[in-house]
């Protein structure tokens, strides 16, 4: 089974992702990074000339082919699971871990990117306030299990999803 991880950005999906499949032996695979290869274009790039319609499209088409992975780390973009075709795909692959963190310790993380583009008319934080609000019901009801990455340090979050996954039965650690 995989282990997908989501959240909004700057929950640290890629960073825990990396030290996750590092620690278990295992692929990693950043969706976002599938979705720039397709378009042959930056995300940004993708929603400056064709729009955040389709970069979901692509989006998309990365998660299936992803989902179609086994034993591997996939990190999702922070928007993934506003279609429930992605949530299906995803869970049908493996066990979601939801990443999660305050809006204001994403906002410190992700402030100075400027790679990513704005989806809203508001500035700093308050898109994230309000991104957040709106992706929460998405977020909890694909997840099987979360971890605070405002609270708990990248090894203490590794521990975590570790743990879960042998208690759930399908992880066994080899050596």
């Amino acid at each position: 089974m995989n282990v997908v991880l989501i959240g909004y950005r700057g929950t640290g999906k890629t960073t825990i992702g990396r030290s996750l499949a590092r620690r278990l032996g295992r692929s990693f695979f950043d969706s976002d990074n599938l979705v720039v290869k397709k378009a042959g274009k930056s995300i940004l790039e993708i929603f400056k000339e064709e729009g955040e319609g389709k970069f979901r499209e692509i989006e998309a088409e990365a998660i299936l082919e992803l989902s179609r992975k086994n034993n591997a780390i996939i990190s999702c973009g922070g928007g993934a699971v506003l279609r429930q075709d992605n949530v299906k795909n995803l869970k049908s692959s493996g066990i979601v871990i939801l990443l999660k963190a305050s809006a204001e310790t994403i906002f410190e993380r992700i402030e100075s990117d400027n790679n990513r583009p704005r989806l809203t008319d508001k500035s700093g934080i308050e898109e994230v306030r309000h991104l957040l609000l709106q992706r929460n019901r998405f977020y909890d009801s694909a997840k099987d299990f979360e971890v605070d990455t405002g609270r708990n340090s990248v090894q203490e979050s590794v521990k975590s999803i570790i743990g879960f996954i042998k208690e759930k039965g399908v992880l066994v650690e080899k050596g």
